[in-house]
C-alpha cells in the first residue's frame, strides 16, 4: 500500500490550490488549465446560441408572410447571413471545442493539453472575432448580407465604396476564427498522439478519441486553405486583386468547392463523433449494449 505525503500547509489551507474551485474569477482570465477553457467555451457557445436564434426568430418573422412586412431585402439578407454565421462560427465549432477539452485528457490519461498556452489563445480569439463580427452592424451598409458562405462575386462587391465595411469586417472574422480552430486542431493531435497514458496504444482509445483525432486531421488539411481563401476574398474587396473576379482571369467556383468538400466534412465528422460519443454513454447507462465495438 503506497503512503502519501502531503504537505501540511495544503491539507489545513481552504483552497489548497490556486485558482482552485472557489476562484470564479479564472473563468474571466487567460487560464491554462483544459476543464476551465472547455468550460469558457461553452459558456460563449451557450451565449450565442441564444443570439444566433434571437436573429433566426427575425428571420423567420419576416418569412411568415410574403411581402416585406418587418425588413426591406437587404436588412433581411444580413440578418440571414449573420445568424448563419453566428450558429455555425460562434456556436458550433466553440461548443464542439469545449467538450473536446473536458473529454480528451480524462479520457487518454493526460493531465492537460499539449500546449496549454496556445490552448488558451485560441479561445481568446472566439470574442476577439465576435466582436469583429458584431461591429459589421455598426458600419455604413450594414452586416454582411452574401450568406454565410460568402460566394464570390456577390462577396467582393463594394457598392459604397468604403474601405471599412460589413463584409470587410465578416471576411477578417472568419479568417481569425480558421487560425483559432487551427491552434486547437495542432493541440488536440499533438495530445491524442504523444499523450496517452502507458499501455493505451492507437486501438485501445475509445471511439470518441478516434473520431476527434479524425475530425482535427480533416481541420489540419481544410482549414488552411479555407483561411488562405478568406485573405484572397479580404484583398480582392478591399484591393482589387483578381483571386476570383471573372474579368480578371480569377475562379469564383474554387472558394466554393473548398466550402463545400472540406469544410463540411470537418463539420459533419465533428457533430458524429459528439453524437455517437453520447449515444453509447446512454447505452452503457441504460446497460443494454447497442452497439459492439
Amino acid at each position: 500500500m503506497t503512503i502519501i505525503n502531503y504537505d501540511q500547509r495544503l491539507v489545513r489551507s481552504k483552497n489548497p490550490y490556486p485558482k482552485g474551485p472557489n476562484d470564479w474569477k479564472r473563468f474571466f482570465s487567460f487560464n491554462t488549465d483544459a476543464k476551465v477553457i472547455g468550460i469558457q467555451y461553452i459558456v460563449t457557445a451557450l451565449f450565442f446560441l441564444l443570439l444566433g436564434g434571437l436573429l433566426g426568430m427575425l428571420v423567420r418573422g419576416e418569412l411568415i408572410t410574403p411581402p416585406s412586412d418587418l425588413f426591406d431585402p437587404t436588412v433581411y439578407n444580413g440578418l440571414y447571413t449573420m445568424h448563419g454565421t453566428v450558429m455555425l462560427f460562434l456556436f458550433l465549432f466553440p461548443m464542439l471545442s469545449g467538450l473536446t477539452n473536458l473529454l480528451v485528457p480524462p479520457m487518454i490519461g493526460a493531465p492537460d493539453m499539449a500546449f496549454p498556452k496556445l490552448n488558451a489563445l485560441a479561445f481568446w480569439l472566439v470574442p476577439v472575432f465576435s466582436i469583429i463580427l458584431l461591429l459589421s452592424f455598426f458600419v455604413p451598409g450594414g452586416p454582411a448580407s452574401s450568406g454565410w458562405w460568402s460566394y464570390p462575386p456577390i462577396s467582393i462587391q463594394n457598392p459604397l465604396g468604403k474601405m471599412i465595411n460589413g463584409e470587410m469586417l465578416w471576411i477578417t472574422a472568419i479568417s481569425l476564427s480558421g487560425i483559432s480552430s487551427i491552434m486547437g486542431a495542432v493541440n488536440f493531435v499533438t495530445t491524442i498522439i504523444r499523450m496517452r497514458a502507458p499501455g493505451m496504444g492507437f486501438f485501445k482509445m475509445p471511439i470518441f478519441i478516434w473520431t476527434v483525432l479524425a475530425a482535427q486531421l480533416l481541420q489540419l488539411l481544410g482549414l488552411p486553405a479555407l483561411t488562405g481563401g478568406a485573405i484572397m476574398l479580404f484583398f480582392d474587396l478591399s484591393f482589387g486583386t483578381s483571386f476570383f473576379r471573372i474579368e480578371g482571369g480569377g475562379d469564383p467556383v474554387l472558394i466554393s468547392t473548398l466550402l463545400l468538400v472540406l469544410f463540411t466534412s470537418c463539420c459533419l465528422c465533428n457533430g458524429a463523433s459528439s453524437f455517437w460519443y453520447f449515444f453509447r454513454t446512454f447505452s452503457c447507462l441504460c446497460k443494454k449494449a447497442t452497439f459492439w465495438i
